[in-house]
């Protein structure tokens, strides 16, 4: 019975790190939910228009902030969903539905905000640097780059950490088998 309860855990330890299509689907279905609430953040927008300035006797354009910042605000608003929702649940809605869920690197402890800050951190820098960047496929290359070497990542460490993960010093874990290994240890 006790190597019948030690093979079992093993095992268990083994496929709790088992995450890459379940964070897959929960990055899909947390940029479905987030794309959803851009485009009604989008609706409401202001459009912009143009003036007549008769002193000139030219067309001026006006009200273009959110048209003008509009890359930085949804990238800062899409960081703000990860951040806090990492931070005060430890989990997204699409990590809630595949039911995976961010541990402290010695998988004990919950997470705190620095860990869901510095998780995020990357994703801010991309977002607020690129929009300096006016070439569009300079953006897009360092974007899969930054995807490519996560994936990379994920697939050669042991606990199936990405650069995130590395950075922020913590692990994503399968939460029922979590459950069960809390219980029978």
């Amino acid at each position: 019975l006790p190597i019948y309860i030690f093979s079992k855990i093993y095992v268990m330890k083994e496929i709790r790190y088992d995450t890459l299509y379940r964070r897959i689907v929960a990055k899909i279905i947390d940029y479905a939910i987030l794309f959803f609430f851009i485009w009604l953040f989008s609706i409401f927008v202001p459009n912009d228009y143009y003036t007549y300035n008769y002193e000139t006797e030219s067309l001026e354009l006006k009200g273009q902030f959110f048209h003008k910042y509009y890359d930085i605000i949804v990238g800062l608003f899409i960081a703000f969903y990860f951040i806090s929702f990492h931070f005060l649940f430890a989990r997204t809605f699409g990590k809630l539905i595949t039911d995976v869920k961010l541990w402290d690197v010695n998988e004990k402890d919950k997470i705190n905000f620095f860990h869901a800050f510095k998780r995020n951190i990357i994703d801010i820098i991309l977002c607020v640097g690129l929009y300096f960047v006016s070439v569009d496929w300079i953006s897009s290359i360092l974007l899969l780059g930054w995807f490519l070497a996560n994936f990379i990542q994920f697939c050669t460490n042991e606990k199936k950490r990405s650069l995130e993960d590395l950075i922020a010093g913590t692990v994503v874990l399968k939460e029922e088998i979590k459950k069960e290994i809390v219980y029978q240890d």
